[in-house]
């Protein structure tokens, strides 16, 4: 009886059930997010299905679509001044890529700072991502592609970037081994 309990509770905490939620809160058929999300119809009725696992660029469509930046999905909003132990870190992962929110989640936020840890051949979609602001990191540890445009830019522990988030990008892990950035964006927009 426990174990049923335990898993209606998982199932209503889903990625697929939160955004079920949020879609019917809205007032949006699938067919309708599917349209303002530039998404397919049947690849929303998966995702709310939690048959399958969205990319983060995915993600980030469908709840640009409700309104909602990615972190605000996930994190409640917190003081301007935070410490955090390790293990009170909010994060968000999906195929392969987790993403650690350092700064807090408040409305009044200026800077949204991360930290991206990737799988071996983790990457931040298929699609390259695009959003109003500015982007900077460092790579910690692995060997990443960036794909800014039409340019391809090999990284590895201890380059850095920097560019302005409206040129379409994307990040992938080339590495044999978990990779780790360290991201700054302002304004926060996942």
């Amino acid at each position: 009886m426990q174990n049923a309990i335990n898993m209606e509770k998982k199932e209503k905490n889903s990625l697929g059930a939160k955004l079920k939620a949020l879609r019917l809160e809205l007032g949006y058929s699938q067919r309708q997010l599917a349209k303002l999300s530039d998404l397919s119809h049947p690849t929303i009725s998966l995702i709310e299905a939690d048959k399958i696992d969205p990319s983060l660029g995915t993600l980030k469509k469908l709840l640009t679509a409700c309104g909602q930046k990615v972190s605000d999905f996930f994190v409640e909003y917190e003081e301007m001044t935070s410490i955090k132990r390790k293990d009170e870190i909010a994060s968000v992962s999906s195929r392969g890529v987790t993403l650690r929110y350092i700064t807090p989640r408040n409305k009044d936020s200026a800077l949204a700072v991360t930290q991206e840890i990737y799988t071996p051949g983790a990457d931040t979609g298929d699609m390259p991502l695009t959003h109003h602001g500015q982007e900077a990191g460092i790579v910690i540890r692995g060997r990443f592609e960036l794909t800014l445009g039409d340019r391809i830019y090999i990284l590895e522990a201890g380059d850095a970037y920097c560019y302005p988030s409206t040129t379409p990008h994307r990040l992938r892990n080339l590495s044999e081994f978990e990779g780790e950035i360290i991201n700054a964006a302002s304004p926060p927009s996942f």
